[in-house]
């Protein structure tokens, strides 16, 4: 058999839910699909009781393609099939799986439609939330219809998410992790443009500071591992960590001693003073002393029952807060207007971010660690990370942020006036060999009309790598399915003029393997090959 399993199993490139599809579709195209009700209807895990492989090649349009409202199996019902497809197609030679319909190609666009079915909804619904509260302007908004679903969020070097999963910002969801540093990053940034032409001296530690420092200290206890943490001006550190699935803050501003901050008014974990010390030995503005046992709680309202996942919104502010911006304290009753000014400030950052001719690297310099100049790698702090707090803003820096400042004040308030800032100190100045300085506003680049955005061409190395639609995936844990009655459960028989028995046993009764993984194929995939095989009739 000359052709390959890859290449045979492929969809072709404009099929609906192939991965070229899921590449490309726009959230105002996810919005049409999901309000004309296009998407085929998943059935419940079950619904499939038998299978078996047959030698026929699909060639008719409804043997190759997932139509709008066609029932289709689970990812459960699934994950049988596509764990032994690849093994019958070549030890077998079989070409197609009897179910309720004939498949080839089929297989891998019902598996892309179900992968992504809870994300289409949710984008749907995230679109509707943001045109009802109105957190962009109209233009704003027509703007970010015309941009795709697996589209990355722009202007980040921390985090590469795509759009989509700001869908974890609705309702009372577990905010992930790239989203909580996405929004460190551009609160790092936000600071350090409060204070041109200075070296910013707070530093925002991404979620997994915690976690692999305390994996790492268990290899590398007793080794000086804060060498690289040494910069003059360095004054404020802050992180959000996590913990048995709950977020909380730590914070240690100027003088002042560390503060914890739990919207549960939990206590910080046991190993967390320890934790600090090794991290920060040898740095004696951060390191913990011997006979400090705990870390003070500060102010933070108190979570509610049904915010089970306000956790990570309000440690971030717990952050923010303390670092001199300007933003009321959280209060758990107006969690879902922090989670929309969350949403807000990210949309208009990366709508901005987007039409940036220049990249990453031209808006940002590495920071100094000593009055000489002489810059930090950086790169070997054992607690694992290597990223946006290495860097300060360049000179006449063009980085969305400065761009953001001018453009927010233009878009709808989502919270009113508040006065709960804590107070900053005034930076010092930056102790190196160069100064820093900052085009006047009037002369500043304005943010690219909105039009021009919408004519610009990504390079496909801008698009996510949109790899989910070739595997079978576990549906997101705040998924609950609704509860099916017995009636819509379909057990479907063998065929009434069965296939011919292969070398195995034909069929197959559904079990529940591990996730597994498809290889994706290179390049543009070919159509299935036609014959003149027909499919077994099904009753």
């Amino acid at each position: 058999m000359s052709e390959s399993y890859e290449a045979y199993s492929a969809p072709h490139p404009k099929t609906r839910f192939s991965p070229q599809f899921m590449a490309n579709v726009t959230l105002g195209e996810v919005v049409g699909l999901v309000r004309d009700d296009l998407l085929p209807r998943i059935l419940p895990d079950g619904s499939v009781s038998k299978w078996n492989w047959d030698q026929t090649v699909p060639v008719t349009i409804p043997e190759t393609i997932v139509s709008s409202r066609e029932e289709i199996p689970s990812m459960a019902d699934m994950q049988p099939i596509m764990a032994d497809a690849k093994q019958a197609f070549y030890q077998l030679g079989v070409n197609s799986v009897c179910i309720q319909f004939k498949s080839g190609a089929i297989l891998r666009l019902i598996v892309g439609a179900n992968n992504q079915d809870y994300n289409f909804r949710l984008m749907s619904r995230l679109l509707a939330r943001v045109e009802r509260e109105s957190l962009l302007s109209p233009a704003l908004f027509e703007e970010l219809k015309l941009n795709r679903f697996a589209e990355p969020l722009a202007g980040f070097s921390v985090t590469q998410t795509p759009l989509y999963n700001l869908g974890c910002l609705l309702d009372e969801r577990w905010i992930l992790d790239d989203i909580m540093n996405a929004r460190a990053e551009f609160i790092y940034f936000r600071r350090a443009a409060m204070f041109p032409g200075v070296e910013p001296s707070f530093i925002f530690l991404p979620t997994s500071f915690v976690e692999n420092a305390r994996e790492l200290r268990k290899v590398f206890e007793g080794i000086d591992n804060g060498a690289n943490l040494h910069r003059e001006i360095l004054d404020s550190i802050g992180f959000v960590s996590w913990t048995n699935d709950h977020y909380s803050a730590t914070c240690k501003f100027l003088s002042n001693p560390y503060e914890f901050g739990d919207s549960l008014n939990r206590r910080d974990a046991p190993d967390l003073l320890p934790i600090l010390r090794w991290a920060f030995s040898g740095l004696n503005r951060f390191a913990p002393p011997l006979q400090q046992q705990s870390i003070q709680s500060g102010l933070m309202d108190v979570q509610g029952y049904s915010g089970g996942g306000s956790c990570g919104i309000a440690a971030t502010n717990f952050v923010e807060l303390r670092a001199g911006l300007p933003i009321p304290r959280w209060q758990a009753e107006q969690s879902s207007l922090f989670r929309d000014l969350i949403l807000q400030d990210l949309l208009l950052y990366h709508l901005i971010a987007r039409g940036k001719t220049t990249t990453y690297s031209d808006w940002v310099m590495p920071c100094t660690r000593i009055s000489n100049g002489e810059v930090s790698l950086f790169t070997d702090v054992a607690v694992g990370y290597n990223d946006f707090n290495l860097d300060q803003l360049a000179p006449n820096s063009e980085h969305p942020i400065f761009d953001w400042i001018q453009s927010t004040a233009q878009q709808p308030a989502v919270l009113g006036p508040h006065t709960d800032v804590f107070a900053s100190e005034p930076e010092r100045s930056l102790a190196a060999p160069f100064s820093l300085t900052q085009k006047p506003a009037r002369t500043r680049t304005p943010p690219p009309p909105i039009n021009q955005l919408a004519r610009m061409s990504l390079s496909p190395n801008t698009i996510f790598p949109f790899e989910i639609s070739e595997r079978v995936a576990a549906p997101p844990k705040s998924r609950t399915p609704v509860p099916e009655s017995p009636a819509s459960v379909i057990v479907l028989d063998s065929p009434r003029t069965p296939p011919p028995r292969l070398k195995q046993e034909a069929v197959v009764d559904l079990c529940s393997p591990d996730v597994i993984d498809l290889c994706t194929p290179e390049g543009t995939p070919p159509l299935p090959p036609r014959c003149e095989a027909r499919a077994a009739e099904f009753h």
